[in-house]
């Protein structure tokens, strides 16, 4: 039996309204925005008590207090931010990642990063865009995912080791799950298997 798979992202509800976008309020130097990126990713040799907080400010007014939002977009990270409640939801799912405080507007929120990678990508059956020359390490996109089942559970989420900026993935019933939970903000695209897009279902 196939296990569905989902990418965890943000909601594209349009009747939902838009938290904004986030950007520093004051830019962080090169050199330890750098390293912010490589403590995220889970490189190798990357020491997590390096670690610099962001500091974010949505770049327009919103209607509702940027609390009420559980993931937040956040250029550096496509997997997003996690509000607290958040994080308290998926406790038992996250035993693979660390996660690392931002604060926006006032509020602290969590980028995760991947301690563990899962190797389950099918790149001969997935549809992958290589930088030119083609390598392995230099992946553009990847516009079709094909996994392999026998490394998947169910009720997971986890990152592939291909993917770069960091994607985080999780496999069913996750989104039921959060739907449940009432959590605001989280998307789930189907990547793989019998299901639907949701955005969390309950």
């Amino acid at each position: 039996m196939t296990i569905s798979v989902f990418e965890v992202s943000g909601s594209d509800d349009e009747e939902e309204e838009d938290p904004g976008v986030l950007n520093e309020r004051i830019d962080l130097p090169r050199e330890i925005d750098l390293r912010n990126y490589a403590i995220m990713e889970g490189q190798p040799g990357t020491d997590i008590r390096l670690w610099t907080p962001y500091d974010l400010i949505r770049d327009r007014r919103s209607r509702t207090r940027i609390d009420k939002w559980d993931w937040l977009g956040f250029g550096s990270t496509p997997s997003g931010l996690f509000s607290k409640r958040a994080l308290n939801v998926f406790a038992d799912l996250l035993d693979d990642f660390t996660p690392l405080p931002v604060n926006v507007e006032g509020f602290e929120y969590y980028c995760l990063r991947p301690e563990k990678r899962i190797d389950c990508l099918d790149v001969k059956k997935s549809i992958i865009v290589y930088f030119s020359p083609p390598s392995e390490d230099e992946i553009l996109a990847i516009h079709r995912y094909k996994f392999r089942q026998k490394f998947l559970k169910k009720s997971m989420v986890f990152t592939i080791p291909q993917q770069r900026p960091l994607k985080m993935f999780a496999t069913e019933p996750v989104p039921e799950i959060i739907g449940r939970s009432g959590l605001n903000g989280f998307g789930f695209p189907l990547l793989e298997g019998p299901g639907r897009t949701g955005r969390g279902w309950g």
